[in-house]
């Protein structure tokens, strides 16, 4: 009995020991990984025999901007792509418009988690922003980067470490995910 005990204790250690040196990898570990990753999805994505992608096109519906025009409907097309690559990867692809906006999203995927997205954000009056997010094995982000230009107060780039930015970003990703799934499976969306 007490050689099985023992045989247990030693595999819960070394179960351990190997989660306390995955978890123990540190941001800029993980972001060296990230962009041989990165780099790695660049590769299968310039090799067309190695890419599946469904690309889509959907009509976006909305009111929105000034209030002389909010009674008029908008129509914009929305671009979308999910590229299915070699050895795990995914890439999604979401550019979307608006009145007064867009959105470009970039995310890649290994395994089904996010592990790197990229943001493009042209804002009002010539203000842009440029958003990449590192995520750490368990789809969380360790690392987020912002770059603003043409915005008068907070131009330049920072590392944002506010932990509420933060998961409002992580909502985000996930809501452009569920946004490039459902105009590839439903092929439109109209929203008020």
């Amino acid at each position: 009995m007490t050689q099985y005990f023992n045989t247990i204790i030693l595999f819960v250690f070394t179960f351990c020991a190997f989660q306390i040196n995955v978890s123990g990898q540190t941001t800029e570990e993980r972001v060296a990984i990230i962009r041989k990753m990165y780099a790695e999805v660049q590769t299968f994505l310039k090799n067309s025999a190695s890419v599946k992608c469904s690309n889509e096109k959907s009509i976006f519906y909305f009111g929105e901007g000034p209030e002389e025009l909010q009674n008029i409907e908008f129509r914009v097309d929305q671009n979308t792509s999910i590229c299915n690559l070699n050895k795990g990867y995914q890439y999604l692809k979401g550019r979307f418009k608006g009145f007064d906006w867009l959105d470009n999203y970039e995310i890649f995927l290994f395994k089904g988690k996010v592990f790197f997205a990229y943001i493009e954000r042209a804002l009002v009056e010539s203000c842009s922003m440029e958003t990449r997010l590192y995520y750490n094995e368990s789809g969380y982000v360790i690392k987020y980067l912002e770059k603003t230009t043409g915005c008068e107060e907070d131009a330049g780039s920072r590392e944002i470490k506010n932990k509420d930015k933060i998961k409002t970003a992580e909502i985000d990703i996930a809501d452009a995910i569920s946004k490039i799934q459902g105009i590839i499976k439903n092929k439109s969306i109209k929203q008020n």
